[in-house]
């Protein structure tokens, strides 16, 4: 997979997936990456103690709006497993680390952390729309 960052249609940053036959996949919105998000937010509950997990980073829009409304209690896992959208979504937002968000890259990692993070009273899962559709199976497993 290659990543590239275009300018989206409100002049921000936007971030594009490439597959190896050349389907893209936008894992930021083309037209206002944060206007979406801000929308995009707001179907997942957040509730005291909760165990928040994100299947896909992006360039960090969703999960950087989602980090402002969380309490000091709960906790974001966020599912990402291509090391270079990692790095991106650092230099985009880096102060990425006042947030408590772990990030895992697979199945395994995911399991490890889900049983350190700690009780929770409430477990909720979102994934960014367009790594549903390009990592289907990945997706699945979680």
């Amino acid at each position: 997979m290659n990543f590239k960052i275009i300018e989206a249609a409100s002049g921000k940053a936007a971030l594009i997936a490439t597959d190896d036959a050349g389907k893209e996949w936008a894992l930021s919105d083309r037209a206002d990456p944060e206007a979406f998000a801000a929308e995009w937010v707001k179907q997942i509950p957040t509730m005291p103690n909760a165990l928040i997990t994100i299947f896909g980073m992006g360039l960090g829009y969703e999960i950087m709006a989602l980090s402002k409304q969380i309490t000091f209690a709960d906790k974001l896992i966020v599912v990402e497993p291509f090391d270079e959208v990692v790095e991106l979504f650092k230099n985009h937002f880096p102060d990425l680390a006042k947030y408590r968000i772990y990030r895992v890259k697979d199945w395994n990692e995911f399991k490890r952390v889900f049983m350190q993070v700690g009780s929770w009273e409430v477990f909720t899962t979102s994934a960014i729309p367009a790594y549903v559709e390009m990592l289907p199976q990945e997706y699945a497993e979680f």
